[in-house]
């Protein structure tokens, strides 16, 4: 869509059921290039239309520059399109050798050529406005859950690092300056919440100007997560973020929470994650794993758990609670599990594929039965799920038996706490009030919340609070008792008391 200067007059510019992204002006406005993906072309194709500033519509039809091959996981797409000054070029980003790097399109048409290359990731690419330098970011460097700004000719060739911090953290949004000397950047680090920079562009060893400062002084405490890994069932080795509370501890001595993050196609990196530090601080080893099926590692990786819903991907997370107590950190029976999004749904794989190993489970926004989902979710999820599943439920029948939870609740022995926005657009609700009425009627423990007005998580304040002290308070009553907060019942968990208004407790 193009919104007039004076902000009178939003038009489209593509059809309203096309899903289109990362659009790009021409450095003289007079074009827009876009990544659109369709249903044909799920991975996505460049497109390019002439634009015509005084009527605020294209001039033609758009053209399709490059598409790229579908990615049989479903999880990937094109992200970047960046114009070279002289409008002769498209930077882009393509998997074409199996991870992320920087191509070179050209606006005529023909094949993109590459410009990086290894097994890392490069994503964002900028050109300076005389074309000649390309800004990127890049997870190349040896840590691939940290990334960094690098610096390229313009047609490809040998990077150099921009920018240099103490520690290790994230780098993202490179733009340049018009005169080209320096680099604005966003950082953000597990010590510091994300803010802008300015770093020298040649490289230079002076440290990076920063122009905007929004951490709390409490954060500047914060624990900064160890890198782990360790081998799951199959061997294979899986990578994960630790972060442990303070203080000296005994032998196999201390809770265990471990978060699994969403997507699947999504990273836990150097990040500030306020949750992660919220619980270490209550005394919780918090374990982030990057199972199969993540982002960040290549396709191949990435698209390990296709057509295979709860099975190794389960494995690489419920392995790294087993190497934590096997390494002498956390007490084999006061460990939890717990995620939102895919995260919930991996905390639900994990209840039916090793019932005896963890005391408690969190799930948030999770998928029970991934049929049911697909179903009802929007049509791009839909599409991005059977593409996973190896294809729709009539033709994969087994695949989606095992992703099917509520099929499996008598296999569940752990105390589940469900959570779910009510006008959830991804995984809507029902998939919630299906699970919680199935184990109900299995005499399953679970304890049931609705938000009202959320959407695919929460994002007012009021309700975020709510439901960190609602996780606390569960987790303290199941793997971390204190005195004094919790109920005299085994059965009911003493959740604090609040004026948020929610769904129902239902409980065993």
């Amino acid at each position: 869509m193009v919104v007039s200067a004076d902000g009178n007059t939003t038009s489209f510019l593509s059809a309203p059921g096309d899903e289109c992204s990362a659009a790009r002006w021409s450095a003289d406005g007079s074009a827009i290039a876009y990544v659109e993906r369709s249903d044909e072309h799920f991975s996505g194709s460049i497109r390019v239309l002439n634009f015509d500033p005084e009527t605020g519509q294209p001039k033609s039809a758009a053209r399709t520059l490059y598409t790229s091959p579908v990615d049989r996981g479903g999880g990937w797409s094109i992200r970047d399109v960046e114009w070279s000054p002289d409008g002769k070029q498209i930077a882009t980003v393509l998997q074409n050798t199996g991870w992320d790097h920087i191509y070179l399109e050209s606006v005529g048409g023909g094949n993109p050529r590459q410009i990086t290359d290894g097994n890392f990731e490069d994503e964002s690419p900028r050109f300076s406005s005389d074309g000649k330098s390309i800004a990127f970011i890049s997870s190349r460097g040896g840590i691939l859950e940290v990334t960094n700004l690098w610096v390229m000719p313009g047609g490809g060739g040998e990077p150099h690092q921009v920018a240099r911090f103490d520690g290790p953290g994230m780098m993202t949004m490179p733009e340049w300056t018009p005169d080209g000397k320096r680099i604005y950047f966003h950082y953000q680090s597990p010590r510091e919440s994300g803010d802008l920079f300015a770093a020298d562009s040649g490289g230079s060893s002076s440290a990076p100007v920063q122009l905007t400062n929004t951490t709390l002084k409490v954060l500047t405490h914060a624990v900064m997560p160890e890198r782990v890994m360790w081998k799951s069932k199959d061997g294979r080795e899986i990578t994960g973020l630790l972060y442990l509370p303070p203080g000296d501890h005994k032998n196999n001595s201390l809770p265990l929470v471990e978060w699994v993050h969403g997507g699947p196609e999504a990273q836990d990196t150097f990040r500030g994650d306020g949750w992660a530090q919220y619980l270490a601080g209550a005394g919780y080893v918090v374990l982030e794993p990057n199972y199969r099926g993540s982002n960040g590692y290549g396709e191949v990786f990435r698209n390990l758990n296709v057509e295979e819903p709860g099975g190794s991907e389960a494995d690489d997370v419920a392995y790294g609670a087993k190497y934590l107590v096997a390494r002498g950190l956390v007490d084999p029976k006061r460990m939890a599990v717990g995620g939102i999004s895919h995260g919930a749904t991996m905390t639900l794989y994990l209840l039916v594929r090793y019932p005896d190993l963890y005391a408690a489970a969190i799930e948030f926004a999770g998928v029970a039965d991934r049929a049911l989902f697909n179903e009802r979710t929007n049509p791009n999820s839909a599409i991005r799920w059977q593409m996973k599943m190896g294809g729709p439920a009539a033709e994969k029948p087994e695949v989606y038996r095992r992703a099917d939870i509520i099929a499996q609740v008598d296999k569940i022995q752990t105390p589940l706490l469900v959570m779910h926005g009510e006008d959830d657009p991804q995984v809507p609700p029902g998939n919630a009030a299906l699970l919680v009425k199935a184990m109900r009627e299995h005499h399953k423990t679970v304890y049931y919340f609705t938000y009202p007005n959320e959407l695919h998580w929460v994002s007012t304040a009021p309700h975020k609070i709510d439901s960190w002290e609602k996780e606390l308070a569960f987790l303290e009553h199941y793997i971390n008792p204190k005195i004094g907060l919790t109920s005299t019942s085994t059965e009911e968990v003493a959740f604090p008391k609040s004026n948020v208004v929610t769904g129902p407790n239902l409980s065993k």
